[in-house]
């Protein structure tokens, strides 16, 4: 073989690598056009969520009235709504039945609280790892 035909068979495997990382790019480029996309769906329907939050909010605050009520005015104002509290418990009206709590029933409600905690936050990382596509486990 002659040195220009190593030189085109050279040029040729050149190109041919050229046109698959191309074609690969290409791809990879849809990929995150279509993830983009993805989030901005995600982005809108979290504000059209806000929104609603809002309107909701702002239609349960109580209407001021235009104007304040007369003397003359015949309408009869409503009495306001008074609500009777409720006496305080001292440890002299708890029942003997009710335990004292102890420092390490504490301990044991905060670590069972924690776990909890640290359960829900597992679920939120493994959802959000199949959103993006990698495996829960590569998650930490």
């Amino acid at each position: 073989m002659s040195n220009l035909a190593i030189a085109v068979i050279a040029l040729a495997v050149a190109q041919a690598l050229t046109i698959l990382l191309t074609l690969g790019r290409e791809r990879e480029i849809r990929k995150l056009r279509e993830r983009v996309t993805e989030q901005r769906i995600l982005i809108g329907e979290i504000r059209g969520w806000l929104m609603r939050e809002r309107i909701e909010l702002t239609q349960a605050r109580p209407i001021k009235p235009d104007h304040e009520p007369k003397v003359d005015d015949k309408r009869v104002p409503e009495p306001p709504i008074m609500s009777v509290p409720e006496p305080a418990t001292t440890r002299k009206d708890l029942p003997d039945t009710v335990q004292q709590s102890t420092t390490e029933d504490e301990l044991k409600r905060a670590a069972k609280a924690f776990n909890w905690l640290k359960e829900d936050a597992d679920k939120a990382r493994a959802i959000v790892a199949v959103l993006h596509g990698t495996p829960p486990e590569k998650i930490g």
